[in-house]
C-alpha cells in the first residue's frame, strides 16, 4: 500500500510561494503581491502579512503536515529582523 502525500493546487501552491516570500521579508512578483492584496493576505506598504494571511499561511502549511509553531504570538514562519 502507497502512502497519499498531502496535495496543494496550483492556486495554493502559488499563494503559499507569495505569503512566504512576504512573511521573509520578500517581495513577490507586482502580480502575485496584487492578488495578495486584493484577498486582503497582505499590505505592500509597510510589506507585511496581515492577520488573515498569517492564518492562511498557517492554513496551507497545515495542509501540507508542516507545523507551524509560535513564539511570543509571533508565528515562528516569520523571518527574524536579523535576516530581513
Amino acid at each position: 500500500m502507497t502512502k497519499k502525500y498531502p496535495k496543494l493546487s496550483n492556486n495554493q501552491t502559488i499563494r503559499l510561494g507569495g505569503l512566504i516570500a512576504v512573511s521573509c521579508n520578500r517581495r513577490p512578483h507586482d502580480w502575485l503581491l496584487g492578488a495578495l492584496e486584493r484577498d486582503e493576505f497582505a499590505d505592500s506598504d509597510p510589506l507585511r502579512l496581515t492577520d488573515k494571511g498569517i492564518n492562511e499561511l498557517a492554513r496551507l502549511l497545515k495542509l501540507l503536515g508542516i507545523s507551524v509553531g509560535y513564539l511570543n504570538d509571533e508565528p515562528e514562519i516569520q523571518a527574524t529582523s536579523d535576516q530581513r
